[in-house]
């Protein structure tokens, strides 16, 4: 668990006894609480638990906190006596007693001195009030468990971000140099938080939005033919065209751009990254698609007959894949392309 994923849990689950007051019961004498009291703040509580993750019921389970989420539980203090009552809240008293006095403050040690964290999970903001007009972007590198990154990787991914921002800031008319690395977190992943130009930063952060979005759709396809295709597809490819054109960038300036994007989408991918605004996006699940390329043996070129079979039913899954996204005519003329090269695919293979 990184660092902040501990902050914002914690302050998560400070902010759901806070504002339903459920501790509370446990200082209080039960016997002179109203059930209608008992139940509002029951229900203040589970509304925030339902939307806890795995990492926030974690903790709760460290602090023998678990089961205050349970109807049963809170029916029976309701209509038990008050003997009963304190049998039921005794499991929970020390928790909550310690949760509520010390572990916030134990929690503020944790933070970075030049960092702020807010209730929302992904949201970094800084507090250093000598820096204005600059924002944070965080870059997360997943770790399957009991893995460990190459250091190539974590350089994978510096150059990535340096090259979107340099390339950016020369678009966007702002100084490039300006980037740096205001913290860095880790635990069962890494991260790296980079501060610059907010202008800069937030381009950044929609070029990336923009990169992921073309994963999603170009998710069939290998990783070397994504890159390419992706890098090819990005709007700001098409913006230093139309700035080519228009004069305010020289030919030899925009070629050096599009290769620097290419190269920080290469690298990006390679280092299977991901954006804490990822989950904001899409359905899919960021972790997986963004998961590195296994390194694989080549597949023999020549595939005997009694292959075509599986060959022909690639072609039909990627086929529904994209017939998803296209009208009735566009369907019929890619299903007769498709069919078209298959039979060409075919004799080809017979023929070798």
């Amino acid at each position: 668990m990184r660092r902040i994923d501990i902050i914002n849990s914690v302050m998560n689950i400070q902010k759901s006894f806070n504002d339903s007051q459920i501790l509370d019961f446990f200082l209080l004498n039960s016997d002179k609480i109203e059930p209608v009291m008992i139940m509002e703040s029951y229900q203040k509580y589970i509304k925030y638990y339902d939307n806890f993750d795995a990492n926030e019921k974690k903790i709760l389970d460290i602090f023998g906190l678990s089961g205050l989420e349970s109807a049963s539980l809170w029916a029976r203090i309701i209509t038990g006596d008050a003997k009963e009552t304190r049998e039921l809240l005794r499991p929970f008293f020390r928790g909550g007693s310690y949760i509520k006095e010390y572990l916030i403050n134990i929690v503020e040690l944790l933070k970075q001195d030049n960092l702020e964290y807010s209730h929302n999970k992904f949201d970094l903001t800084t507090i250093n009030t000598n820096i204005e007009n600059k924002e944070i972007i965080s870059v997360i590198l997943p770790e399957a468990a009991k893995t460990a990154s190459h250091p190539e990787r974590l350089v994978m991914i510096l150059q990535s971000i340096d090259s979107f921002y340099k390339s950016l800031a020369i678009i966007l008319d702002c100084d490039q140099n300006d980037l740096s690395v205001i913290a860095i977190d880790s635990g069962s992943d890494k991260s790296f938080d980079f501060l610059g130009a907010a202008k800069v930063v937030s381009a950044v952060k929609e070029l990336i939005i923009e990169l992921w979005d073309r994963v999603v759709f170009y998710k069939e396809k290998k990783l070397h033919e994504r890159i390419e295709l992706i890098s090819q597809s990005l709007p700001v490819i098409e913006k230093i065209k139309s700035m080519e054109d228009s004069g305010s960038l020289a030919k030899e300036q925009g070629e050096l751009l599009r290769r620097n994007i290419l190269s920080g989408t290469k690298n990006f991918l390679n280092a299977g990254a991901i954006l804490p605004e990822f989950s904001y996006h899409n359905v899919n699940e960021p972790r997986k698609l963004m998961t590195p390329e296994a390194k694989l043996l080549s597949m023999p070129e020549n595939i005997s007959e009694p292959h075509k079979n599986e060959i022909l039913s690639d072609e039909i899954e990627n086929e529904e894949f994209l017939t998803e996204i296209l009208s009735e005519e566009e369907k019929q003329i890619l299903q007769k392309l498709i069919a078209k090269q298959s039979k060409k695919t075919i004799r080809k293979r017979k023929g070798s």
